[in-house]
């Protein structure tokens, strides 16, 4: 038998109604046994061993819900005392729709809700500098004057620029920057690559990583992930 079940699926929560088992009904099959064995026959015996179904238990929306769930909070901090309270998305289901479409319990079927997700009206990103009275860090390097390089520099700054990160979060430089190509703005400038010097689409960007890196480090941030260049860059000194 195998119980009904949810999951979350990307931005959906999917339903299984389980499937029909079968148990053995022990003591009956003890006495059989017993009985067997009190006729002291070495006769070659057939035992029809007694069953009977077994069912998963009934859906519980309500306990599904309290466990999916989540209130949309916005974001809101005060100065004194200073305290922070970071937003957070709503997450939901209708409950009605799954009662009036999941039937039939222990058929091993599927069913997939779309979840619903409230947005926050206020954001941590939409504060200003007045809510971080408090500067942790500062790392400054130098950049050569080339156009290209510095369209990519700019343009991969930009979009850390502004980007707060929560107590427990995880920052990535990647996930936030995103692809570096063409059609984003980004244009062709030296990168290293297999031990030489080529020029590439997004060249020049490694420099904002080494930055934010030397900022994270001074205001004794945890770093969980780094990859260092193949050649010592000459906008700043190694870290070991």
């Amino acid at each position: 038998m195998n119980n009904l079940g949810y999951y979350v699926d990307d931005d959906e929560l999917v339903i299984t109604t389980g499937s029909n088992g079968v148990g053995i009904e022990r003591d009956n099959l003890k006495d059989i046994l017993l009985s067997s064995l009190q006729e002291a026959s070495y006769k070659s015996q057939i035992f029809v061993i007694p069953t009977f179904v077994t069912y998963p238990e009934s859906l519980d929306v309500g306990l599904i819900r309290e466990e999916v769930y989540k209130p949309m909070v916005n974001a809101s901090y005060t100065t004194n005392p200073y305290s922070f309270v970071v937003d957070e998305t709503g997450v939901d289901f209708s409950v009605d729709e799954v009662l009036n479409t999941v039937h039939n319990v222990g058929t091993n079927e599927e069913y997939r809700f779309d979840l619903i997700y409230t947005e926050p009206d206020v954001k941590v990103s939409d504060f200003g500098m007045d809510a971080f009275p408090d500067l942790l860090a500062t790392y400054r390097t130098a950049y050569v004057n080339n156009a290209n390089r510095t369209t990519n520099l700019r343009i991969a700054a930009s979009k850390v620029n502004g980007t707060v990160i929560v107590p427990g979060a995880t920052f990535s430089f990647n996930s936030v920057v995103g692809p570096r190509t063409k059609s984003r703005g980004y244009k062709d400038a030296a990168i290293y690559s297999d031990g030489t010097v080529v020029n590439d689409t997004g060249g020049g960007i490694c420099q904002v990583v080494t930055t934010i890196y030397n900022a994270a480090i001074k205001a004794n941030m945890e770093i969980t992930e780094r990859r260092n260049h193949s050649f010592l860059p000459t906008y700043s000194k190694p870290r070991l």
